[in-house]
């Protein structure tokens, strides 16, 4: 089992990811800011243009490696400071093993949202008209959802390689279509909402499990034609 971060950085101070203490096998640096000099072996450093937020940054990695994943290792998600987040963040991913129960959320803030529409008001001048959660949701998902969640703030996640590989790489490559090209995208804010189930390794997508949806259909009569 190894550990992989992956950062979505933006002009932070990275020094932090030098810290001794600090135990990770891998570190991959997307870097969306001024240019940054690390001196680290374990360093894995790729420039991306500043749009998309950190989505952008998380889908690009996954896309990219994709087919080096394996299902035993653990893959962190953070931005470039965590710590006005999750003080303890270090520590936290430092006691991830084998057995801890993923996805692990690494943020200290979280919430219950209406999932159908997360309503702004009207001082709310990114979301005024409020949040179509439920609506995206569904254009990815097979699965059903509650009119109501409980979600984590900040998407910081650790997450198995299972998990990632639960979903196919076509489902990934198509979210980031969705961000890619926009700077500040409503999709964002959405996805940090998404991520628990993205990362969840149980609710399947139409990408990657239509098949596996369809069949259940298959050999059923609809106003006497057999289904095929």
């Amino acid at each position: 089992m190894k550990k992989n971060l992956i950062i979505a950085r933006y002009n932070e101070d990275l020094k932090w990811i030098s810290d001794t203490s600090f135990i990770m096998d891998k570190i991959y640096v997307y870097n969306k800011g001024s240019d940054l000099s690390i001196s680290n072996e374990k360093l894995s450093y790729h420039k991306l243009e500043n749009v998309g937020r950190e989505c952008t940054t998380y889908l690009t990695f996954i896309v990219d490696f994709y087919d080096q994943f394996d299902k035993d290792d653990i893959y962190v998600f953070s931005q470039g400071n965590p710590f006005e987040h999750n003080r303890d963040f270090i520590s936290q991913v430092n006691g991830l093993d084998i057995k801890s129960q993923f996805p692990v959320s690494l943020s200290k803030t979280y919430g219950t949202e209406n999932t159908y529409a997360h309503m702004g008001t009207i001082t709310d001048t990114v979301l005024p008209k409020g949040l179509p959660f439920k609506i995206y949701f569904h254009h990815l998902f097979i699965s059903d959802l509650e009119d109501k969640h409980t979600i984590n703030y900040h998407a910081l996640w650790a997450v198995k390689g299972s998990s990632l590989l639960f979903r196919s790489k076509s489902f990934y490559e198509y979210c980031l279509k969705l961000v890619k090209n926009v700077n500040n995208p409503l999709e964002a804010h959405i996805f940090e909402r998404l991520w628990q189930y993205i990362f969840d390794g149980e609710t399947l997508d139409w990408f990657t499990h239509y098949d596996e949806y369809r069949s259940k259909f298959i050999g059923g009569d609809w106003r006497s034609h057999t289904i095929m």
